[in-house]
């Protein structure tokens, strides 16, 4: 459907130049014609002139040129008609042309220009249809030439044989050209439809038929680029491997295929489910409000987890986690963050969808440090946590990387709690902010950090702020 849409843009965009070139094709006829009464205007009836070879050919043509423009506007007209009408015109200006100095015979071959033009449809219809219509003209005008009282060069006779012969092998040579160009178009066609088909396979999950997660992936990638506001959502099949396990692989494999199904019924340009791996499944949403995206999400819930298979007796659901894409952030943070945000899903009784963005998603980061025993996380360390995040708040820093500059230049902070604000919002990491913390507190000198961060550019896949005081 695209390829048409494109091809079809061309041709348009082919007829909007023709319409141009008529135009500009009018307006030169009428400056050759009236410098032509001016050098030949001792041997010219002034009034007879220029009435009949200025004003009234000029008039012709242009009330030809916006009747055509008038008649291409019409939505009820087939393209075919809108595509030969441009073509008419030509062949109306070159007949004002030839009329007007028909003693000229090689005047006569101006009318294959518009035959050859008509190459560029590919339509042996039209091409046929202005072939009989120039065929027509042309005898009509050679009939008038002939029995004017006006004499005949000497060769004009042979000179419009020549021209006959040379305009109907030119029509035998566009029909050649159509037909030749057809078999071509038919073989790109089935070549791009071959190629699409193993695209096709290369960026689809062949079980679910949603997107792999190659293609996951390089999509993200793609709209961070553009700029797009992007949500990505990580559904994950509650106890699948008890599925697998009570009622074998096949009916896991229906489990995942009916998920597949659910999510490409909500498939468009703006919300592109994949296989996120195993039984986990992501959807990407873009330039979705929130609001929109909690109905997409409450329909395919609701949908998959009242679903019934043949010899299934329990219920099967998934949780969910989601989460808003922020500004200059990694990709591999932006997915880990919504994945973290399916294990609290997960954790806090499965069968539901948790939407945070970047914002609230270090409120959950804490809350699970608190509440995860075995970290076993001091009183102290603690209250250290939450006084940075508490600082990075205040300070705006958890939005986007770029903002975690601005602690850079504060005074009153110190170099711990810097760069352990920094790692908690490029990592987002539940259990690792505990470890960076450790690290920090070894860092001694100025050799120390660079090497610090260095690692940390390399493990994160993005720039560290060095520029830090050692105490």
């Amino acid at each position: 459907m695209k390829t048409k849409q494109n091809y079809e843009d061309i041709l348009t965009n082919w007829r909007n130049d023709l319409l141009k070139m008529n135009f500009i094709n009018i307006v030169l006829q009428c400056i050759f014609e009236i410098l032509f009464f001016v050098v030949f205007a001792k041997y010219l009836d002034v009034k007879r002139n220029v009435w009949g070879g200025v004003i009234f050919p000029t008039s012709i043509n242009l009330t030809m040129h916006i009747f055509t423009r008038m008649l291409i506007a019409q939505k009820t007209i087939t393209n075919e008609i809108k595509n030969a009408l441009p073509l008419i015109e030509l062949i109306v200006i070159i007949t004002n042309i030839v009329y007007l100095h028909y003693m000229f015979s090689a005047l006569y071959l101006l009318f294959v220009v518009p035959l050859f033009v008509s190459i560029i449809y590919g339509n042996l219809v039209i091409t046929k249809n202005i072939f009989h219509i120039i065929l027509s003209i042309l005898t009509i005008l050679i009939v008038t030439a002939e029995i004017s009282i006006t004499p005949l060069p000497k060769n004009f006779n042979h000179n419009v044989l020549i021209t006959f012969a040379i305009f109907l092998l030119g029509y035998v040579l566009t029909n050649i050209m159509i037909k030749h160009e057809k078999e071509k178009e038919k073989f790109i066609i089935a070549k791009e439809q071959k190629a699409t088909i193993w695209y096709k396979k290369s960026i689809q999950d062949e079980l679910t038929n949603v997107y792999n997660h190659a293609f996951m992936e390089m999509k993200i990638t793609e709209e961070i680029k553009n700029k797009t506001e992007i949500y990505f959502a990580i559904l994950d099949i509650d106890d699948f491997k008890k599925v697998n396990d009570e009622y074998g692989h096949e009916k896991g494999n229906e489990v995942l295929k009916h998920l597949g199904q659910i999510l490409n019924n909500e498939s468009s340009e703006e919300i592109i489910p994949t296989r996120y791996g195993g039984e986990e499944f992501g959807i990407i949403f873009l330039n979705k409000k929130e609001n929109e995206i909690v109905t997409v999400l409450d329909r395919i819930h609701s949908i998959f987890r009242n679903s019934s298979y043949p010899d299934v007796q329990d219920r099967i659901t998934f949780s969910g986690g989601v989460t808003k894409y922020a500004a200059n952030e990694d990709i591999h943070t932006f997915i880990k963050r919504a994945d973290d945000i399916l294990y609290k899903a997960k954790k806090s009784g499965k069968n539901k969808i948790i939407i945070l963005n970047n914002e609230d998603a270090k409120n959950f980061i804490l809350e699970d440090i608190k509440k995860d025993k075995t970290n076993n996380i001091s009183k102290t360390d603690e209250k250290r946590i939450e006084q940075i995040f508490v600082k990075a708040q205040e300070m705006d820093c958890f939005k986007n990387k770029e903002n975690c500059r601005r602690l850079e230049r504060a005074k009153n902070i110190s170099r711990d709690m810097l760069e352990a604000v920094f790692v908690a919002i490029i990592s987002a990491d539940r259990n690792g902010i505990q470890n960076e913390l450790k690290e920090i507190d070894n860092l001694k000198t100025p050799s120390e950090i660079d090497i610090w961060t260095a690692k940390k550019e390399q493990k994160y896949g993005c720039s560290v702020i060095t520029a830090i005081n050692v105490k």
